[in-house]
């Protein structure tokens, strides 16, 4: 007979068993579930401040970590919510509600934020063993292989992205950029097109096409391509000076004007961008004899970047007009008044013509 002791003790510890139960079964996930909701209605600090107060009673539930990491990363303190996701990982009690792969995800984001390629890489590629199916996971590793400019893993990736997806428009975009850039130009047509196709609005797509027309001597049909491309603000800039370069290369420098002074009215900044656009303004301007304005753009980037390209040279040389008012007016004068000049001068010499 087993004493009543033992068998005290026996229920004692079913008990316990059976209320630890209830407990990481029903009162445990109502809890954090509640918590989630007060991440999900925006309150961070409230849901931090909870997580942190369930995490000291129980340290080892997974989902209190993935939440604590979520509202780190909400209130965009990254460095913070690494740590709970790397602790996740740890942990590796994943599950429906909370994929292995999604914990990486998050992950490579942040580490593609603080610019940390190399690492998110590495979380991707993991994804991608995870998610063999998943045709963007293998488009994002290829990204990240172009950004650390290793553009035959990169190109390697993007066609795996189109195997899984032939439409995928950013894959098509990017191997034709890296087919531009080696002087593929057939192969780069090709892509871009394909990106277009299937997004039309693949504003990149656009200006990476109107460049492989302008390569191509197609210049009408690269303008055109241009100015699809600066509908997208953040490249406008890029396209009106590409096309203006268009324009500069086939000799219409009025239009070329046009489209550069277009473009620095869009400006907001000097950057790299303006002052490429200033440079070849001031070409412009130098081969329509219009040398005021052209030593002004000079004048301009060399007030930002003294040494760019040959300004330097390009203001030496018309240094003395920059100082002279009487020789600016006879070397930018039209062609009536160079002749009045001219008489002027002659006359002044007691010579008759």
């Amino acid at each position: 007979m087993v004493p009543l002791t033992v068998l005290g003790l026996i229920v004692v510890i079913l008990l316990v068993l059976y209320i630890s139960f209830i407990i990481r079964t029903y009162i445990f996930p109502r809890k954090i579930n509640q918590i989630a909701k007060l991440l999900e209605s925006g309150n961070t600090r409230a849901a931090i401040k909870a997580l942190k107060a369930f995490i000291a009673k129980n340290e080892r539930n997974i989902m209190a970590h993935w939440y604590l990491g979520e509202a780190y990363y909400r209130e965009k303190r990254y460095e913070l919510a690494i740590v709970e996701y790397k602790y996740v990982l740890k942990l590796g009690t994943f599950s429906e509600q909370l994929p292995e792969a999604t914990v990486r995800k998050r992950l490579a984001e942040i580490y593609k934020k603080f610019n940390q390629l190399d690492e998110a890489q590495k979380e991707l590629i993991l994804v991608a063993n995870l998610e063999p199916d998943n045709s963007e996971v293998y488009y994002q590793v290829g990204e990240l292989f172009y950004l650390r400019n290793l553009t035959e893993n990169a190109v390697a990736y993007f066609q795996k992205a189109l195997r899984l997806n032939p439409q995928h428009s950013e894959s098509h975009y990017y191997l034709g950029v890296i087919y531009h850039r080696v002087g593929k130009l057939e192969e780069a047509q090709t892509e871009l097109t394909k990106a277009i196709q299937y997004n039309p609005k693949n504003y990149k797509a656009h200006l990476y096409l109107g460049l492989v027309y302008k390569t191509l001597g197609q210049y009408d049909t690269a303008s055109k391509e241009f100015e699809i491309a600066s509908r997208d603000s953040e490249i406008k800039l890029r396209a009106l000076l590409e096309n203006g370069k268009a324009f500069f290369e086939r000799g219409n420098f009025t239009k070329a004007i046009t489209e550069l002074e277009r473009a620095l009215k869009f400006a907001t900044e000097e950057n790299d961008i303006t002052l490429e656009i200033r440079y070849w303004l001031a070409k412009c301007y130098e081969k329509t004899r219009d040398l005021p304005s052209a030593i002004e753009q000079w004048e301009k980037i060399a007030m930002h970047r003294p040494s760019y390209k040959d300004v330097p040279e390009k203001l030496a040389v018309y240094a003395d007009l920059r100082a002279d008012d009487r020789l600016k007016d006879f070397l930018t004068a039209s062609l009536s008044n160079f002749q009045n000049l001219c008489q002027r001068v002659t006359k002044a010499l007691g010579y008759d013509v």
